[in-house]
């Protein structure tokens, strides 16, 4: 081939080239088998396991002093064709996405966060290039109904749902009770990593209108400063924060003289529907907070495996010391073996028995809150 027509032959194709743009936008939905899981593998292998305590031991040497309490997500992936820029992700509880969220993605893919055990939900992708746009298909998954619902929020520590358990009456709500390490640092705490953008997103995203603080003060029995001089949630405003200061060391939370005017008041604050979504905490959410929390969940009915489970989950969190184990809450003066001895056919009407008779709890408080918190 002579030159001129090499030069004609090379023009057309880079004439060509430019020609052909990025070409068509497409996006298409890699589909999700089976059940979603957004929990890691390792917390997945503690919550499946049959003996909580034993896999704690097991694997004492790697819980306790890391983060690793907060959850994957559930991971959605596609494929794009035409170079687009940038992604619009639609999720929806409902098939006709006639209500919906919409999360922003630079790639695929993307992680779904904090949704809810056992739910199905809708969700398709939008591609965007310039001012063009191309719809995919909608697709949808059903998450694992596998609690815990562990929570991930920026900065924040140990954060879970108590909601999602089997109980003999039904199910404990999703979005209505959570448990978690303090909202806000003190000179008596454990480092404390929550930030600003945390703090917005649990009282937006989760809605939380209650606090309950189970730290010390400086005006109570113990005069310690556990929570920095706050007087308000560090929430902001419209939470209500409700101090009910607790001692825990060497003693039984639920039944240390100094403590029961603050866990009649703690049961009190949860028979108020008004106070939901509420968050209760202590200084790590391990001792003081898991002590309430095993008491309300055997009131309402759950499994002792699923409550020890619940209290170890703790572990998992960067709780500042080696892991917790199940013989720290279950010795002969300690509340587990308490609720179990005390009167009753099934462990929820002995953990009613135990918090009437032994902490002062008034029988119709205990049941209004089952009422709240129990769905069919």
């Amino acid at each position: 081939m002579n030159k001129p027509l090499l030069l004609l032959s090379l023009l057309a194709f880079s004439l060509s080239s430019c020609s052909s743009g990025p070409g068509e936008l497409k996006v298409t939905l890699t589909p999700i088998v089976g059940k979603a899981c957004f929990h890691t593998p390792e917390q997945h292998e503690f919550l499946v396991s049959e003996d909580p305590d034993a896999y704690i031991e097991a694997h004492a040497g790697t819980l306790g002093l890391k983060s690793k309490g907060a959850p994957l997500g559930v991971s959605v992936a596609w494929k794009a064709a035409g170079k687009p820029t940038a992604f619009s992700l639609l999720l929806s509880e409902k098939e006709d996405f006639s209500t919906y969220e919409t999360f922003e993605a630079e790639n695929s893919p993307y992680a779904f966060q904090n949704l809810y055990l056992g739910k199905t939900y809708f969700y398709k992708v939008i591609a965007h290039r310039g001012e063009e746009s191309k719809e995919s298909e909608p697709a949808s998954f059903t998450v694992e109904d596998t609690p815990i619902r562990n929570i991930a929020v920026p900065g924040m520590e140990n954060l879970r749902d108590c909601g999602g358990y089997a109980v003999s009456e039904g199910k404990i709500k999703q979005g209505m009770l959570y448990r978690s390490g303090e909202l806000n640092p003190s000179s008596y705490s454990s480092p404390c990593r929550v930030n600003a953008e945390g703090l917005a997103y649990m009282k937006k995203e989760l809605g939380i209108r209650g606090e309950i603080d189970l730290r010390k003060t400086l005006d109570s029995p113990f005069a310690q400063d556990e929570v920095d001089g706050i007087t308000a949630s560090p929430l902001g405003e419209g939470v209500d924060y409700f101090p009910c200061p607790m001692e825990y060391r060497h003693v039984n939370p639920l039944t240390n003289p100094k403590n029961l005017e603050s866990v009649r008041s703690f049961f009190s604050y949860l028979s108020v529907p008004e106070h939901y979504p509420l968050v209760y905490h202590c200084v790590r959410g391990t001792d003081r907070t898991g002590a309430l929390g095993y008491a309300l969940g055997a009131l309402c009915g759950m499994s002792e495996t699923d409550l020890m489970r619940d209290y170890l989950f703790s572990d998992f969190a960067n709780i500042g010391s080696s892991p917790i184990r199940q013989s720290e809450i279950a010795g002969e003066d300690f509340y587990v073996e308490g609720i179990k001895d005390s009167e009753g056919a099934t462990l929820s009407e002995k953990a009613a028995h135990y918090l009437t008779q032994e902490v002062g709890v008034p029988a119709e408080t205990l049941s209004a809150i089952k009422g709240i918190l129990i769905e069919a």
